[in-house]
């Protein structure tokens, strides 16, 4: 069998095991319908993932060596209504007449104040970690986050990559680095931990799974304690790669790729997601205190995403059906923080799609063109390596 079959066939057969292991069928992607967004949201399609790209030159400036980006991909379909609500008494109301039994309780939520806008919000009880940080200035969230079309089961995964040995990398990431599905690009650890350097890695040696280079992870040492979790896990391999392997060179930064499973729906939605929470508010924080440990705060971005939101409302099976916006976290020494980027959706008036699904506000785009940005992909490449994004400026959650 060729590379290039059994690369494709691999994409096939994650495809089919993503949507399994997020508790969601893909049956359920195909009740979203394909609404186009409004008017301010570029609605170009993104290729296809493994489609081929042109590489693109990255050469860091001297403020850009050495940044890495970590993404912790929230699979299944992150229902960021179940993370964030609004505190002002009318928009509060409104959240939870239509959340119903999957409302978050005003008086478990931890409050935080929009820096830009003096608005009150509330976060999950779980996201303690998240809380803190934000009010310290060093996280924020990205509000209404979303593609240019509503999510489909044959577009949900468009905004990534699919390598061989069902590793996976940004999309965005991929067209900097000018990788191609089933080439050597990626390096890869445990726990399916992907890091692929965004500029031209002199690395020698094995990328897949690499022994010296596991070994030099697992003998490195922190006085952060990372969670016995998966996620937790996860963060470790990032934080002892970042401390003993220089694997990326330092002419261009770099993007590490962790995926958390379960968040698709369940009867007992609320129940279920509140140890993912945890686990995530806590692996996050762990990772960013090893940052500071380590003295590289500064260079360390790490940001959620995943295939879309949830609808506000519940559908008849008590849980969130497949929706299109959503909220997301950054957290980082370089974050403008204690701020919610973009426009949080007004509980009364929307914008909602037919089935309350958030319409997005900020689009996909523009949270990754400021990520690519911040990465060291120059102004002038963002429109090459961002599907979609037409030049609007970025959300200013990263300095330029």
């Amino acid at each position: 069998m060729s590379d290039t079959k059994h690369a494709i066939t691999r994409r096939s057969m994650l495809a089919s095991t993503l949507a399994a292991v997020a508790g969601g069928s893909l049956a359920d992607a195909q009740t979203a319908g394909s609404t186009s967004a409004p008017s301010g949201i570029s609605t170009t399609q993104a290729p296809q993932a493994g489609a081929t790209a042109s590489p693109v030159e990255v050469t860091a400036s001297r403020g850009t060596q050495n940044r890495t980006l970590v993404c912790i991909y929230l699979l299944g379909g992150s229902d960021g209504n179940s993370m964030i609500a609004p505190l002002e008494p009318s928009q509060y109301k409104a959240y939870a007449a239509a959340r119903g039994a999957l409302a978050l309780m005003t008086e478990a939520l931890l409050p935080i104040n929009d820096g830009g806008t003096g608005a009150r919000y509330g976060l999950d009880p779980r996201l303690s970690e998240l809380q803190k940080y934000f009010q310290a200035g060093s996280a924020a969230v990205i509000a209404n986050m979303g593609g240019p079309v509503r999510p489909t089961a044959a577009s949900r995964y468009e905004s990534l990559r699919f390598l061989r040995d069902a590793y996976v990398i940004p999309e965005w990431a991929a067209r900097a680095a000018g990788s191609r599905t089933g080439d050597d690009a990626a390096f890869t650890f445990r726990q399916g931990v992907t890091l692929v350097p965004l500029g031209n890695s002199t690395f020698q040696g094995e990328r897949r799974k690499n022994p010296e280079l596991i070994e030099k992870i697992d003998a490195c040492s922190f006085r952060t304690s990372f969670p016995d979790t998966m996620a937790g896990k996860m963060m470790r391999t990032v934080a002892g790669l970042l401390k003993t392997c220089d694997v990326a060179g330092s002419n261009a930064g770099q993007v590490a790729f962790c995926t958390m499973n379960g968040f698709g729906p369940s009867p007992a939605q609320t129940i279920s997601q509140s140890p993912l929470l945890h686990e995530l508010s806590s692996a996050m924080a762990a990772l960013y205190e090893a940052t500071v440990e380590m003295g590289i705060a500064d260079g360390v971005t790490i940001y959620t995403d995943s295939e879309y939101g949830r609808t506000l409302r519940p559908n008849d099976r008590h849980t969130a059906g497949p929706g299109w916006g959503n909220h997301h976290f950054v957290l980082g020494g370089a974050v403008r923080g204690g701020r919610i980027y973009g426009t949080f959706p007004d509980m009364i008036h929307g914008p909602f799609d037919t089935d309350s699904a958030m319409i997005p506000t900020t689009s996909q785009a523009q949270y990754q063109a400021a990520l690519a940005a911040w990465a060291g992909v120059s102004a002038n490449n963002l429109a090459t390596v961002v599907p979609g994004f037409d030049g609007k400026p970025a959300p200013g959650f990263l300095p330029a």
